[in-house]
This record gives C-alpha cells, structure tokens and sequence, in this order.
C-alpha cells in the first residue's frame, strides 16, 4: 500500500508508527507514496492522512518537487484505477491552504476518493464542508492505542490536593492552550489545579502567549518539546485528567491517555458523545462553556470503572483496513 506519511519518517506520530506496524502484521506492507513505489507496485492502493502534506516544504524548489510527485500520483490513481483511502484527521489544516494545496486537494476529493476513514460519528461534518462527497463509502475506524494499556487504580485526591491536568500536543492556537490556562487561573490561584502543557511550539507567536501567561499563573509546568512515548507514560502517572479541547476534527488524546488510566475533557461534539458512549462517563466528559467548575469535580471523583479498551486494539483496526483493501496490496 503506498502511504503518506512515509513509515520511515523519523517524525511520524506514535499513532502513525503504530498504524504501520499493524498493517505489516496484518499482510500489509505500507511503502511511501513516491513516484518510484508507483511504479513497481502498479496494483497497490492509496492512503493518505494530511493530504496539504504532500505539497509541504520550506523551500520553493522543493515545494515545486513535491507538486509534481503529488500530480504524478492523482494521475496515476485514476489512469490504474487503485483504491483511494483517506484518513480525514481534519477538514482543513489547522493554518489553512495555499491555493496550489487548495486545488490539489479538491482535484484528489472530488475525483479519487474511494472511501473516508473517520474516528466516529462525523459524517455529517464532511458532508456539510464538501456536499460533493455525499456518496463517497465513509467508515469508521478509531485510533490504536499509543501505549501498552495500563490502566491504574487510582486513590481519590484528598480534601486539599490538587486536581493536576496535563495537556500534551504542539503548542500551537488550535490546540487552545492559552483558554486552557485563562479557564482554570482561578482554580490554579486557588491552588485547586495545577496544569502541566507539554508539546513542540510548532507557533512561535502562539507559544510565546502561552509561555507569557504561564509565567503569570501559579502552579503551571510548560515543556516546550517533543515529549517520548515513555516520557507521556511517567507524566500520566502524576496527573489527575488530560485535556483534549481543540479546535478541527479529531483528537488522538483519548487513544494515548485511557490506556493509561487518565480520563480526558473534551469539547462538546460527536467525536467526545462517541468516546463518552464508548468508555462511559467516569473516562470522557466534555467542557460547557468555560465553565471548569463540574471537570474538577468530575476529574477528583474516582474511577469505579474500567474502560472497554478493546476499542484500540490495533489488531482489529488493521483488520479494517484490510478489509477497506481486499488485500490489494
């Protein structure tokens, strides 16, 4: 299957490496998505997640490269007729398209996608944004978990301890990091929270902003950098809940942080009623307004459920996959 993001990409996501991974379990060999693997795999189906990539790089002359590779492709698609997946994590990216990734993008979702793959319950969010996609087969198929499930028991906090939520991710304004800390400043003067963002500043304008109120509030911890999978297992260990309000699409959160025993505050949505179905209320609720008053509750009482986490087996996620494909790969 030729994929993009390439499965050698040393920044791939853990989601991305772990999705990689269960394909080749399953059979699938995930190449990338290059004018050479086109070539000698004349049969191989297509996916792709974050399409505005493909035509992403610093300089000109290598934007102009990708462009071409990325025509080659769409062409290719249609003159052989492979299969043409696409894993929406977001209807537009999170800092808007060029108009060159604006007109591929539309070229490649009018005309060559076979099917839509979806973490759940958004179908009538791509249908609103793009009507010429209403008969495109769209199915549903969540992350895997990004950590060894570990689900821990945890002590219910005492009378004056501190509800600690950490927010991982890039540092950047559609993860919303400033309105995480200006919603809970009360409960952190208070010495009711505490707050620790973790994440590469992929904005340094926005990290800046956050950086600046960070310094402003009590009982904040700011890690401006790539945290590793095992250093997200530690951080877990030592927080109360994990905060997952965003602006777009999808959150990967829920996958990375359940498995370890953290529930997630989410923002009100199809994606957050989904999970809350899911898991139950104990694991995922969602943020009215700006209102953190019911999350603090919500993150200090205990946990007397667990989690059905059979929803992130990776096994039965590559199956879907292979299913989508047939195993023409």
């Amino acid at each position: 299957m030729l994929v993009h993001p390439p499965p050698d990409r040393p920044t791939n996501s853990p989601y991305v490496r772990g999705l990689h991974e269960a394909l080749r379990a399953a059979g699938i060999e995930p190449v990338a998505a290059t004018v050479r693997n086109a070539i000698r795999h004349p049969n191989a189906a297509v996916h792709i997640q974050w399409p505005e990539h493909l035509l992403g790089h610093p300089q000109p002359a290598g934007r102009l490269a990708k462009l071409g590779i990325a025509w080659f492709l769409l062409l290719d698609i249609r003159r052989r007729g492979r299969q043409s997946i696409w894993t929406a994590h977001n209807l537009e990216p999170h800092r808007g398209w060029s108009p060159l990734q604006a007109r591929f993008f539309a070229r490649w979702r009018n005309h060559l996608t076979d099917v839509i793959v979806l973490c759940k319950g958004q179908e009538i969010d791509v249908v609103n944004a793009f009507p010429d996609l209403r008969g495109t087969r769209i199915t549903h198929i969540p992350s895997g978990s990004l950590h060894v499930p570990l689900v821990r028991s945890r002590a219910p906090l005492g009378a004056d301890e501190p509800v600690c939520f950490l927010h991982l991710g890039t540092i950047a304004p559609y993860k919303r990091q400033v309105d995480v800390l200006a919603g809970l400043a009360p409960a952190l003067r208070a010495g009711r929270a505490h707050v620790t963002i973790a994440g590469f500043a992929a904005d340094l304008d926005y990290f800046s902003s956050v950086a600046a109120l960070a310094n402003q509030l009590p009982n904040v911890d700011l890690i401006e950098r790539r945290v590793s999978e095992d250093e997200v297992a530690s951080l877990a260990v030592n927080h109360s809940a994990a905060v997952g309000i965003q602006d777009g699409f999808n959150t990967g959160l829920v996958a990375a942080m359940v498995p370890l025993g953290l529930p997630v505050v989410l923002c009100p949505g199809r994606q957050a009623s989904f999970y809350r179905q899911e898991l139950g209320g104990q694991w995922i609720t969602e943020l009215a307004g700006a209102d953190w008053d019911p999350v603090l509750e919500w993150a200090r009482a205990p946990r007397t459920q667990s989690p059905d986490l059979s929803l992130f087996d990776w096994h039965q996620i590559a199956g879907k996959h292979a299913q989508l494909l047939n195993f023409r790969c």
